[in-house]
């Protein structure tokens, strides 16, 4: 086929279902056979069987819900995020449940050891003996021998 037949970019873009520009990228890229002819450039339609379409590729206004990998639809995808974040919202839930639980049991053996425990004597509390002096601290036991 002489190169003169071959489909100008712009066809080979709607051929294609692209953008002119993702065409122009394309044949910049090499992944596009297509040469000058005249003013025009002219793009082998061999080339265009072999090429695999990605999101970028893709003129305004086409579906864009593959991944562009051959994989999961975008829809597939954001299905399995939303189960995933529910699953991380119930285990949320239950850890917090935990937590509450935790404070709650915290609380009251703080309440039953307030009751066990004998109220602290003034005196003590004060740093005052029995006698009525100061006490003696610990190093000058040691030094007044």
């Amino acid at each position: 086929m002489p190169k003169s037949d071959w489909p100008t970019l712009a066809e080979a873009a709607k051929t294609e279902g692209i953008t002119t520009e993702a065409m122009r990228k394309r044949i910049t890229r090499g992944q596009v056979d297509a040469q000058k002819v005249g003013n025009r450039w002219r793009v082998n339609p061999n080339s265009l069987t072999r090429q695999d379409r990605t999101e970028t590729d893709k003129a305004p206004g086409q579906d864009r819900t593959t991944t562009g990998d051959g994989g999961a639809t975008l829809r597939e995808v954001v299905e399995a995020q939303r189960a995933h974040i529910e699953s991380l919202e119930r285990e949320l839930a239950h850890r917090n449940a935990e937590v509450r639980e935790l404070h709650e049991d915290i609380a009251a053996m703080n309440k039953q050891l307030t009751v066990a425990l004998p109220a602290p004597n003034d005196d003590a509390s004060m740093g005052q003996h029995q006698s009525g002096q100061s006490p003696t601290r610990w190093w000058h036991r040691l030094t007044r021998k």
